[in-house]
């Protein structure tokens, strides 16, 4: 089952170790207003979700995405992130799927 927006920021917030009323506060929104993309009630903008994943150091991906993301693949993927050279990006993950279909 697909994760929603709303559990794919409540898992990375536990994970970093955040309250809801934290992450609201570098946020510049209430912790009910947290708790309401957490629970899906409320949708966060997409300017929302930009801050969101800056705070977290995620790639903004990675939460729209959902999924269950590890420390490790989120520290690949923001690392792939920041690599500016688009030649050597796809070379990267040229050699990931390459390495991944061997096993």
């Amino acid at each position: 089952m697909k994760t929603t927006i709303g559990q794919t920021i409540k898992q990375i917030r536990k994970t970093k170790g955040m309250t809801q009323a934290q992450l609201g506060d570098i946020v510049g929104v209430t912790f009910q207003q947290i708790q309401k993309y957490e629970k899906n009630s409320n949708t966060p903008s997409i300017e929302m979700l930009k801050k969101i994943s800056l705070v977290f150091n995620v790639p903004l991906i990675s939460i729209i995405e959902g999924g269950s993301p590890n420390d490790e693949s989120l520290s690949i993927a923001y690392m792939l992130d920041k690599i500016d050279n688009k030649d050597v990006r796809e070379f990267i993950i040229l050699m990931i799927n390459q390495a991944a279909s061997k096993f």
